[in-house]
């Protein structure tokens, strides 16, 4: 396995701590976020949309618009 290593402390990285953030666009949350840290020292080694929320967004999109197509077939 490839391991990578925290620009700040160091250390050799075989797994990253993840928590969710709010990215906001003027005041607004865009959309859910996660970060990854080191587990060693904290810092932030990234920033992204959370892959689980917008898996869920998309599917409740999609959902939403069968139901909306559904209502328009005689």
């Amino acid at each position: 396995m490839m391991t990578g290593k925290c620009p700040k402390c160091g250390n050799a990285l075989e797994r990253v701590n993840a928590g969710r953030v709010n990215v906001m666009t003027q005041n607004q949350v865009a959309w859910i976020g996660v970060t990854y840290l080191c587990p060693f020292c904290s810092t932030i080694l990234g920033v992204g949309a959370d892959p689980s929320e917008l898996k869920g967004e998309i599917g409740h999109e999609v959902a939403d618009k069968i139901a909306r197509l559904s209502m328009l077939k005689p």
